[in-house]
């Protein structure tokens, strides 16, 4: 067995070696330092030289606070982290949490409670031979939200069933979530187990692949290789499978009175997703904060003004006409005041859109109001339109002034 001490210089050896020469440097400097400038008195340069040792000691002493600091804080840096959900000042994601926070947390309320029931309750009244419903939830913050909803409320059903792996409807259908969303089951972890839950960790169904760190999601070909036998298992079944997709983006461009809408997304993988599942759903969920809501007719006006800004441009999927009947826009309602920059698009989105010529894609009838913080224009406008690039070309984007 070796002895303790050749151990310790075997697992520490990098600090060791770090403080042989600190020690070297702080005997010998001195002493070359104090030879110099003693003209060889033996009384000073003793003297110099002590004194100058005790300051070298001092200064190596400083400067190694940091790494006895970094040694000490990290695991309390690491809890807390891990707790709390801190970030690096630079994470991308980490920023677009903080906005529209209150919007995208009344967002996820309205979906678990209200709009997933309706849906899921339509598709079943329409379909008897109905066995299976798969939801499949986007990654990005603005849905995130809705996982700690799910868990703590569950999706609001009459005679729901539930069991470790699935939800049963009415012991007939079976209901599956999927996700590719990394923070959404962060979120999960994050709620201790109490009894009071609807649901747990085992009702969600992670989908792999790569991560993607910026929007906190996995993508690439595992991903789209898990998608495909989904939609293979939903060909063969045929309509005894249907599935319902909750999507988010970057940000919807939308044509006057709903005509035309349209995913904006950057990253790897990222649009792939998107579109693979807007592709084979049965009822298409967007979500998003009204001011993710650009009334513009195509992504190159927007890429157009990102020129000015950084390098990275934007990609669309615009949803086909086929697919208007079952998709669905959910956002929110801004005040009809003009102390609110997007109350115009307010009131042009959440107007009743006739839909029975399948003219326009359906904006959820029931948005919530959401009043965005701040008393002066300015303090509204900053919350309501967070990205300096929108607000800074606002007319150009919206057709009116903010103010």
């Amino acid at each position: 067995m070796r002895s303790p001490v050749i151990r310790f210089i075997r697992d520490n050896y990098v600090d060791v070696i770090f403080f042989i020469a600190e020690a070297a440097l702080a005997l010998g400097l001195p002493f070359l330092i104090a030879l110099l400038f003693s003209k060889k008195d033996p009384y000073i340069l003793g003297l110099n030289a002590f004194g100058l040792t005790v300051i070298t000691f001092f200064i190596i002493i400083l400067f190694n606070q940091r790494v006895v600091l970094d040694k000490k804080i990290q695991p309390i840096y690491n809890l807390l982290s891990a707790r709390f959900g801190h970030h690096s000042y630079d994470d991308q994601y980490f920023l677009r949490t903080n906005h529209y926070t209150k919007e995208k947390e009344l967002l996820a309320e309205q979906l678990a409670q209200h709009v997933l029931p309706k849906v899921i309750g339509d598709l079943y009244n329409k379909n008897s031979n109905l066995r299976v419903i798969n939801i499949i939830i986007d990654s990005g913050s603005t849905l995130t939200p809705l996982f700690p909803e799910l868990i703590s409320e569950g999706i609001q059903l009459n005679n729901i069933r539930y069991t470790e792996d699935m939800i049963k409807m009415e012991g007939k259908v079976d209901i599956f979530i999927y996700t590719n969303s990394e923070s959404g089951i962060d979120e999960i972890h994050r709620i201790p187990s109490i009894k009071s839950l609807k649901l747990t960790e085992r009702h969600f169904n992670l989908i792999g692949g790569q991560p993607l760190r910026k929007y906190r999601a996995n993508t690439g070909r595992l991903t789209q290789m898990f998608l495909d036998s989904l939609w293979k298992e939903k060909k063969e079944n045929k309509d005894t499978v249907c599935t319902i997709s909750i999507i988010t983006a970057n940000w919807f461009t939308v044509k006057r009175n709903c005509t035309e809408i349209a995913l904006l997304a950057r990253g790897h993988g990222h649009m792939d997703f998107k579109k693979s599942v807007c592709e084979n759903s049965d009822i298409i969920l967007l979500v998003a904060p009204l001011g993710k809501i650009l009334p513009i007719n195509n992504v190159k006006i927007l890429n157009d003004i990102l020129k000015k800004y950084e390098s990275d441009t934007y990609q669309d999927y615009v949803i086909p006409c086929d697919r208007k009947n079952m998709t669905y826009l959910i956002t929110t309602q801004r005040p009809i005041n003009v102390l609110y920059p997007l109350y115009r698009i307010s009131r042009e989105l959440t107007k009743e859109i006739k839909d029975t010529e399948g003219l326009n894609y359906m904006v959820y009838k029931s948005c919530k109001l959401f009043v965005p913080q701040g008393k002066m224009h300015d303090e509204i406008f900053l919350n309501d339109v967070p990205h300096h690039y929108i607000r800074e070309n606002f007319e150009e984007i919206y057709g009116y002034s903010p103010k």
